[in-house]
């Protein structure tokens, strides 16, 4: 097993004096990846303290994550193991050795598993077992992926929708965890690191975290009791005890990999009743031309591409009626559509307004053809909308797939 980690920071040099240790302490590969813009947060860490070092990675959290695990999957050291571990997160002193157990411990009870963690938040934990949880969210904050899972949470990138995921672990376990998540029974958008677990599941693989924890959060502005939030700290969680549960995820997920059954799925699509949304950055047959840039869009998306350039275009192959998603940002801007086959043309202003999203709609009939969209110069594009499903391409996601920030 080669394990290696990546340590998250930008400034907030206070907690990072208090949690780095425990990172670099640890028996894995360090890659720090530091957005900070304060010289204290660029110097936080010594040469001694990590194995590879990259600065002013920006974009926002999520393009952190995916700049992360792009560099520690493309290293040529080939690590099979690939952690996250963001500079709020202070581990215990023994975390790595028995962290790093629960992909045996796993293992020894008929699970594959992709993600691990030292953390584990109570309203996150699907099915309590001996000393370790099976949980439906482990956050991006502290994990370890297998190689595999890394390459599914990349693929699989977005912002997802909540009842997603109560339909997957329903299906899994036979638990409603609307019943009692954060989230409870609300149909609604949810940040990126919520989808990873549910990802990892649909293909017949298990999230573990440790109970008790071995980690605790610092730094928490509110405080993890006002944001309703609390860690696992005792070993028999007796609430979510449940074998029967624990034994059809065992049997389920093991179905899945022998390719006999497989449950309603998370994709890079998001799918909700007859409209399915393909955002900017994983649209199938897209070609980008200009100088577009990244802008986060935490909860749709979450990345957005802002056009900087006087005609930023985007051309994709499209099969019947598409709506196009797109603001005016911060000071309005022109966008044109052009469909190449029927030589439908739309072309308004957008008001100002980043989420001021507008929906320009395309008509079509039973055709498969190009169409261009054009920029103005600070418009932004957030995706398309079809009620037909798109041909997919095998195109693989990662850092390099993005435009610059």
């Amino acid at each position: 097993m080669k394990v290696a980690i990546a340590y998250l920071t930008k400034d907030r040099i206070e907690l990072t004096k208090q949690t780095a240790s425990r990172v670099c302490g640890s028996q894995g590969a360090v890659f720090w990846v530091d957005g900070s813009t304060s010289e204290e947060g660029r110097n936080a860490l010594t040469p001694a303290d990590y194995t590879m070092r990259f600065e002013d990675v920006r974009g926002g959290a999520d393009a952190a994550i995916v700049f992360a695990l792009t560099a520690m999957l493309e290293h040529s050291a080939g690590y099979t193991h690939v952690g996250l571990c963001e500079n709020d997160v202070l581990l215990a002193a023994d975390w790595f050795e028995r962290t790093i157990d629960l992909f045996q411990r796993g293992a020894d009870d008929g699970l594959e598993v992709g993600a691990v963690s030292s953390r584990a938040y109570e309203d996150r934990v699907l099915v309590q077992r001996d000393t370790y949880a099976l949980m439906h969210n482990l956050g991006a904050g502290h994990v370890i992926f297998t190689r595999k899972a890394a390459e599914l949470v990349l693929d699989n990138y977005r912002t997802g929708w909540w009842s997603d995921n109560r339909a997957v672990f329903a299906q899994l376990s036979g638990i409603d965890i609307g019943r009692y998540a954060a989230f409870r029974g609300n149909q609604q958008w949810t940040t990126a690191d919520w989808g990873f677990d549910a990802v990892l599941a649909q293909h017949g693989l298990a999230s573990l975290a440790l109970t008790s924890c071995a980690a605790e959060m610092i730094g928490q502005e509110p405080s993890l009791e006002e944001q309703g939030l609390r860690l696992v700290q005792k070993d028999d969680y007796s609430e979510r005890v449940d074998d029967a549960a624990f034994g059809r995820f065992v049997a389920r997920t093991a179905m899945i990999r022998n390719g006999e059954w497989r449950p309603d799925t998370i994709a890079p699509v998001h799918r909700y009743g007859s409209i399915n949304t393909y955002f900017a950055h994983l649209m199938p047959h897209a070609i980008y031309t200009g100088d577009w840039r990244l802008r986060w869009s935490q909860g749709f998306g979450p990345f957005a591409y802002l056009a900087t350039g006087k005609e930023c275009k985007l051309r994709a192959d499209v099969f019947g009626s598409v709506t196009f998603l797109v603001s005016g940002g911060k000071r309005g801007a022109k966008v044109k559509i052009v469909d190449t086959e029927s030589g439908y043309e739309i072309e308004p202003d957008l008001p100002a307004g980043e989420m001021n999203i507008a929906q320009l709609n395309v008509p079509s009939g039973m055709a498969y053809r190009e169409i261009v969209l054009t920029c103005g110069e600070g418009a932004m594009f957030y995706g398309i909308q079809t009620t037909e499903p798109q041909p997919v391409t095998n195109r693989k996601f990662d850092y390099h797939s993005l435009p610059k920030v």
